[in-house]
């Protein structure tokens, strides 16, 4: 009985000792074991009440931000946010280094894909996927970028005829593929001015399409620049706007004589005006005079009363047979230049507007709806203040003092640098765009056809 008893004890013993060394031995940690397919893991979400909730969270995961890092390297045209991902502010150009001070998450925030913001500025904001922390200090280059010796951006080309072949690439270019024909009077803006290929020499824009050089024309910008002021002159300022030169009298009505003759684009001033039957006269001078028709006079006017401060800054422009621009700070005139309004058919909206975004330099095309089309590039210095109207460099032509355009206030190019600079706000170094908001409101413009006029405001 008892070796019955040890025999079953001692198979017992075996088996389990065989058991046991059968069972696989764990060579990781648990929790660094891989999961079967198919098996997920549910959490359930605490649930925070909503007058609990943080807009913001600060520090979120991800590459930390060293204490060494001084700014943001932007590595594509990306926008600034006031409120991320909701309200744009401006763009800002690729190479461009914004002042790094926080990162901040918004996990609401779908035009952002890593939901992760770069505080750059006090309530300015850009998406983290649009660039990565630097040690350099912040800096950018001043939009738009002027070449030495030029007033324009870049050089802009037209077509001289009508059927301009237009390319898309060199592969195109030699297989005779064309991509579109524009009109005469197309305007092109030139990255390289002249690339053989073939047999014929083209021109590459910078939107990286092909023209025969043969078909266009460069343009000539206006050289005509207006006048500083501080404060109202004594005597009323003109600027002569015929075509080539106007003959100076030395008396007004019958029996004058020729004494000289004054340029285009010649400043003057009237010391008086008067009337010998149908056609008037202005004085210049001693014994001078010109016909007023040939003359733009510039009269000053009081402030708008939605100015916000007693020296803010505002625009005056009068249209009509005026064709004259003032800028304003407060009362006093600081600068003073002829432009160009829209013509008969195009007439400049009336009223007083508010700058509402800066550009640097942009394209233009028609209004949606006109029966006449354009395409225009690289219009330089843009300030649009109502809807699609905009006081904005203008290049194609030199009739300033004259309506020209299509609803739009043409200045000359020095003009527009000059006012672009001026007006609020400015478009820091790097930037391409700004956006006007109540942290940073818009310069007022005002546009009347008499300066008696009263106009109300537009948005």
């Amino acid at each position: 009985m008892k070796k019955l008893v040890l025999f079953t004890v001692t198979a017992i013993l075996i088996v389990g000792g065989t058991a046991s060394a059968q069972q696989p031995v764990a060579s990781h940690p648990a929790h660094l074991r891989r999961r079967p397919a198919g098996r997920k893991r549910w959490r359930r979400r605490r649930r925070v009440p909503s007058g609990r909730r943080r807009r913001f969270r600060k520090n979120p995961g991800g590459a930390r931000i060293s204490p060494l890092h001084l700014s943001v390297k932007v590595t594509r045209r990306t926008r600034l946010w006031r409120v991320p991902g909701k309200t744009s502010v401006g763009e800002v150009l690729a190479g461009t280094y914004l002042p790094l001070l926080d990162r901040v998450m918004r996990p609401r925030a779908h035009k952002c894909l890593g939901k992760t913001f770069y505080v750059v500025g006090p309530r300015l904001f850009v998406c983290a996927t649009a660039g990565r922390p630097s040690y350099q200090f912040p800096h950018g280059i001043p939009q738009p970028v002027l070449p030495s010796g030029r007033i324009l951006p870049v050089r802009v080309f037209s077509a001289n005829r009508d059927g301009v072949s237009v390319y898309r690439s060199t592969k195109d270019v030699l297989a005779g593929k064309l991509d579109r024909v524009v009109e005469r009077g197309f305007s092109f803006a030139a990255r390289y001015t002249s690339v053989k290929i073939g047999k014929q020499r083209y021109l590459v824009t910078t939107r990286h399409e092909y023209v025969p050089k043969r078909e266009v024309w460069e343009r000539k910008p206006s050289q005509f620049q207006g006048i500083h002021m501080d404060g109202k002159p004594q005597n009323t300022p003109g600027c002569v706007t015929a075509r080539k030169f106007a003959w100076v009298w030395d008396r007004p009505g019958r029996g004058k004589k020729r004494v000289g003759r004054k340029a285009r684009y010649d400043w003057v001033t009237i010391y008086e005006r008067k009337r010998v039957g149908k056609r008037r006269f202005v004085r210049i001078g001693e014994n001078q005079w010109l016909d007023a028709r040939l003359v733009r006079r510039f009269i000053f006017t009081t402030p708008p009363r939605r100015l916000s401060s007693p020296d803010g800054k505002w625009i005056e422009v009068l249209t009509g047979r005026w064709q004259t621009l003032v800028a304003y700070e407060g009362t006093k005139p600081v600068f003073a230049t002829l432009v160009s309004t829209g013509r008969h058919e195009h007439q400049s909206p009336e009223g007083l507007f508010r700058i509402w975004i800066k550009i640097g330099v942009d394209r233009m095309n028609n209004h949606p709806g006109e029966a006449e089309m354009y395409l225009v590039e690289a219009v330089p210095w843009i300030m649009y203040f109502y809807q699609g109207f905009a006081l904005h460099g203008a290049y194609w032509h030199d009739g300033f003092g004259s309506p020209r355009s299509h609803g739009c206030i043409n200045l000359s190019p020095k003009d527009a640098k000059t006012i672009f600079d001026w007006t609020t706000p400015a478009l820091p170094p790097g930037w391409h765009s700004r956006w006007t908001d109540k942290y940073a409101p818009g310069t007022l413009v005002r546009i009347r056809r008499t300066p008696r006029q009263k106009v109300f405001y537009k948005r």
